[in-house]
């Protein structure tokens, strides 16, 4: 308890004034005093101010209007609210056409590091932060927040490049980097140039039989006629010692055939269709014009009295050797008798944008010695005659989409079966027989 210097200030009432000495520390401190009549103790409370200085560094970023660090001079113990900085952009990335005529996208963009907190000095007394309340408390010394941001830049998304007819993509930091596809997510810590890497859309840009085009097709490398090797990832574009080589799904029930850009320059099924099953086929999955059902499985034709019925047969455990159908079936129902000599059907049970190849089709194969070869694929599958499954091992044939010159229908067949030819194309067969479709792109 420490004294009080006093003195009488009134004598009606008797008053006395009493001086406080000053306190260094905040807290409560009692004092006593001496009057004529009685002695008194007192106590009072002391909040003793202590002003000490915030700086607020934005580190790079803005924060309150600038982006100079700024003070603040308050009393120990009171708090201030600080709001997050806006960072600054960080890195630019640069957009490069590299030549490819391609658009659609802007010539650079800036990418910035994302706010991550706010640090305070170390050392006794600078103050606590609290990042809840977003509030910083005055400590007894001077304290400093300073801004902190991500090591890496916040994500950013590549921008759509388009080129017609061309899957374009970018190369990340030299022509020669890794591509990804535009709305790609990606990070830098520098900056960082992207170039435009456009390939024609070929046969390697589609998953699906119904995707294929005539530019698709064209815009893939038609190989020599010696070539067997293949390309099946488009490692070798423009290489004609290589045979491009894709898998493609069917829509209609997720079958999935090996199509083959031959040396006659066209887009070949190589291996026979396998399409079964009471579906309807419509113009939007199918070479149809208005709606046609496929028949279910069945062995039960093969005849004359069956030739403009639909019919098909498809024996699972043979995958290889697909499913067999009248020529009325695989045109999805047209009558041969309906056409003149020389001409085309105009519809089939192929694959939107595909159809059943013609006399030429498999003409120009034999003369190019390909259709003989093991790229073609062809099955000794047999044929379907009098309701039943013969000559295979021996023989296979793939209907065609034209009417022979005897009025029948064209045939591709291989093997000994008729003839005695190893290989033909043409002359008239009958079109109440089964065999197998190969389709060609349109």
């Amino acid at each position: 308890v420490s004294p009080l210097s006093c003195s009488k200030s009134s004598n009606l009432p008797v008053t006395y004034s009493c001086s406080l000495p000053a306190q260094t520390t905040p807290g409560t401190y009692y004092f006593y005093a001496k009057f004529p009549y009685y002695d008194a103790v007192y106590s009072s409370t002391f909040a003793v101010n202590n002003p000490v200085t915030l700086t607020v560094n934005p580190n790079g970023g803005t924060w309150n209007g600038s982006t100079s660090s700024q003070t603040f001079t308050q009393n120990e113990g009171t708090t201030k609210t600080i709001a997050d900085p806006t960072a600054t952009p960080t890195y630019t990335i640069t957009y490069n056409d590299n030549g490819q005529g391609a658009s659609g996208y802007p010539a650079s963009a800036t990418v910035t590091r994302p706010f991550s907190g706010w640090s305070v000095t170390s050392g006794s007394g600078t103050g606590t932060w609290n990042s809840s309340t977003k509030k910083f408390t005055f400590g007894a010394n001077n304290g400093t927040l300073t801004a902190s941001y991500s090591s890496t830049s916040s994500s950013f998304t590549l921008p759509t490049i388009t080129k017609t007819n061309y899957n374009c993509k970018w190369a990340e930091g030299s022509t020669s980097g890794t591509q990804y596809a535009a709305g790609t997510s990606r990070t830098v810590t520098s900056n960082k140039t992207y170039y435009a890497v456009c390939v024609a859309n070929d046969l390697w840009s589609i998953s699906n039989m119904q995707d294929m085009t005539s530019t698709i097709c064209a815009n893939t490398t038609t190989p020599s006629a010696s070539a067997t090797a293949t390309d099946t990832t488009g490692a070798y574009r423009g290489n004609t010692a290589y045979v491009p080589q894709h898998t493609l799904y069917d829509t209609r029930d997720g079958n999935s055939y090996v199509v083959r850009k031959l040396a006659d320059g066209n887009c070949w099924m190589v291996q026979n269709l396998r399409l079964i099953g009471s579906r309807t086929l419509t113009s939007s999955d199918s070479d149809v014009t208005s709606n046609y059902t496929l028949p279910a499985s069945s062995l039960s034709w093969g005849t004359t009295a069956t030739m403009y019925n639909s019919y098909a047969y498809y024996d699972s455990s043979r995958s290889e050797w697909g499913a067999y159908y009248n020529w009325y079936t695989a045109t999805a129902g047209i009558r041969d008798s309906s056409l003149s000599v020389g001409a085309e059907a105009p519809t089939s049970v192929c694959p939107k944008n595909w159809t059943l190849p013609n006399y030429y089709n498999f003409r120009d194969l034999i003369n190019l010695n390909v259709i003989t070869k093991e790229i073609f694929n062809g099955q000794y599958n047999g044929v379907i005659m009098d309701r039943e499954l013969s000559r295979t091992g021996s023989e296979g044939g793939l209907f065609s989409r034209d009417i022979s010159w005897a009025g029948g229908p064209n045939m591709y067949v291989f093997g000994y079966g008729l003839g005695g030819s190893p290989v033909s194309a043409g002359g008239a067969f009958y079109s109440h027989t089964g065999r197998s479709v190969r389709c060609i792109a349109r």
